[in-house]
């Protein structure tokens, strides 16, 4: 499922939101300030962020700048109760930097979720590609490649999966990459809390050195 960063200085608000948004199905992050939020929006996969505006430290403006200087493309929804009542002159202006959606506080949970959706709905029909690297450690490439043998056949019968490939380095034997495409992200997000994925993790637990994965979209 999509990644969801919520930043908010009100602990309340972000407990409920992330408690909804859970139960939906989505992974989130939470920030009380726009300062943690950038920080984790660097460090983690975020497809969108939901800010408040009126925060201390780095207001809501500053960190929606500074998002989009980040990632011109990453998707926003605004919410803000306002100063003095008026949330509406808050939300209005942040529409000139970029903000999709906004939310005056107080809202329905049903408001936020069609925002939301509404958002992501591209992210989770498109076509995935995934890039995953492992390296193995030097007295474990045998059990490791023995383990990612065993992912093939029952990946590639799973829903949405269009290429499921393995290869190994032809220098260093210690290099394995998987090349998958995915009819899009949700299907995907299944299949990694399959079954036969948890047992390959369990069984290789200790023998990789190092494991990235790259969610890839073709552009050309």
């Amino acid at each position: 499922m999509a990644s969801i960063l919520i930043i908010d200085d009100d602990k309340s608000i972000r407990s409920f939101l992330k408690e909804q948004l859970i139960l939906e199905g989505f992974n989130v992050l939470t920030a009380g300030d726009g300062k943690e939020g950038l920080n984790l929006f660097n460090n983690h996969q975020v497809d969108l962020v939901i800010t408040d505006i009126i925060m201390p430290d780095k207001d809501g403006f500053l960190t929606i700048t500074e998002l989009k200087k980040i990632c011109p493309d990453i998707k926003i929804i605004a919410m803000s109760g306002g100063h003095l009542g008026y949330p509406e002159h808050y939300l209005d202006t942040t529409k000139c930097f970029g903000v999709q959606y906004t939310l005056a506080k107080p809202f329905k949970t049903s408001e936020l979720l069609e925002a939301v959706n509404e958002l992501l709905k591209e992210k989770m029909i498109k076509p995935l590609t995934i890039i995953a690297r492992i390296e193995a450690k030097k007295n474990k490439i045998d059990l490791v490649k023995s383990e990612l043998l065993k992912l093939i056949e029952p990946t590639r019968k799973e829903q949405g999966c269009l290429q499921y490939d393995l290869y190994q380095d032809n220098h260093n034997s210690k290099i394995f990459m998987f090349y998958e495409n995915w009819e899009n992200r949700e299907l995907w997000q299944a299949h990694m809390n399959n079954e036969h994925l948890k047992a390959y993790l369990a069984a290789t637990e200790g023998a990789v050195e190092i494991f990235t994965l790259n969610e890839m979209s073709q552009k050309g």
